[in-house]
């Protein structure tokens, strides 16, 4: 029997399906079901003064690469987060979690996300289908070979030589007379994010840096490291690296503390669009802001998407979700733009007042140093 076809029960046999049409099937009706059972991230809320708010998690990203996942698969893995009651807000393939000796629990919970099929070196078509598995569903084995958290090998994943380099990068970006206070709290955010990585990495070596660089790093990889740090040049001792990265979270903590004593809002009152809405809801989701809206235009909404993703699998065409999908994702980067854009206008405002009012205007917010 070929493996391109399936047999019914009736001896019958049908073209069998690839992995990424069985995926973005799957998707479209669990996109759509939630839609219409007013269980998606983006509906229900709480009713205050009239309008509807809706305290937003931070998004979900691969635990691997730090990368936030777009579109309607964000919107789909928070749905799945919430359905299951996962906690943490990262996933990771199947493949990066074998690659660095992750192992996978049996009967874990998982989702598979798609993107749109690429061409390989052949120029055949290959359908783009990722197994995402919380981490929380993870897990490795220590020197007595009992299962542990997976979270300091996830760590190790990355070169804490290139970490720092990142962060002395960013650090000189941040000093620039030209960075304005939009990019300092992007800069702050990569900063405290690559130390808090650098800190597990280095629980997980126990500061024998150089002992694990022996161990685990490919040839390929140890020539890049050799011309970051060259042969001789002594390396920082676990105390100097983890004393500086606890002060530079610390800072952050400081920073962020400040900001949040206002929650900042996105609202989405008389927002009917779908794009709209869902753009919207992704970036509030992006810079931890409230998403505010009215119960007509969440009402619109839902009974809109339900229309229209019904619509299109009506027609056999799944990959609509997809492209919706891109449309919010575009439309929550131009909210995220315009957000700040007004956030930088406002504390432009703040700081010539601060200029008028006190002898020392640089004692601002953003005035950290390192």
């Amino acid at each position: 029997m070929s493996d391109d076809v399936n047999t019914s029960a009736n001896g019958t046999t049908v073209p069998k399906e690839n992995w990424h049409t069985v995926a973005v099937k799957a998707n479209c009706h669990s996109f759509h079901d939630d839609n219409v059972n007013g269980t998606a991230v983006y509906l229900g809320g709480d009713e205050k003064d009239g309008k509807i708010v809706i305290s937003t998690k931070p998004p979900i990203s691969n635990a691997i690469t730090g990368t936030v996942i777009k579109g309607s698969n964000q919107i789909l893995l928070q749905n799945f987060f919430e359905k299951e009651n996962i906690k943490g807000r990262e996933v990771m393939t199947f493949d990066q979690a074998n690659r660095i000796g992750i192992r996978i629990k049996k009967d874990a919970r998982n989702l598979d996300i798609t993107i749109p099929p690429s061409k390989d070196e052949n120029g055949k078509y290959k359908p783009n289908v990722f197994k995402e598995f919380p981490v929380a569903d993870c897990f490795s084995f220590d020197e007595n070979n009992k299962p542990r958290s997976p979270k300091g090998e996830i760590a190790l994943a990355k070169l804490n030589a290139d970490r720092f380099q990142k962060i002395n990068k960013y650090r000189a970006m941040y000093h620039s007379e030209k960075a304005t206070p939009e990019q300092k709290d992007n800069y702050l955010t990569v900063i405290a994010y690559e130390h808090k990585k650098a800190i597990e990495f280095l629980s997980v070596t126990n500061g024998d840096v150089k002992s694990y660089k022996e161990k685990s790093i490919q040839p390929q990889e140890q020539e890049k490291l050799n011309a970051i740090m060259p042969e001789g040049q002594a390396i920082p001792t676990l105390d100097q690296q983890k004393g500086r990265a606890v002060k530079e979270l610390e800072n952050f903590e400081k920073f962020q503390a400040e900001k949040k004593k206002d929650t900042p809002v996105i609202d989405a009152t008389n927002t009917t669009s779908p794009v709209d809405y869902l753009g919207k809801y992704l970036a509030a989701c992006e810079i931890g802001a409230a998403f505010v809206t009215d119960k007509e235009s969440q009402e619109a909404v839902q009974k809109s998407i339900s229309q229209n993703v019904q619509a299109e699998m009506d027609k056999n065409n799944f990959n609509y979700l997809q492209t919706f999908g891109a449309e919010c994702s575009e439309r929550c980067k131009s909210v995220l733009s315009e957000f700040r854009s007004k956030s930088y206008e406002q504390q432009r405002g703040q700081n010539k007042e601060r200029t008028l009012e006190h002898e020392r205007p640089e004692q601002t917010v953003d005035a950290i140093s390192f």
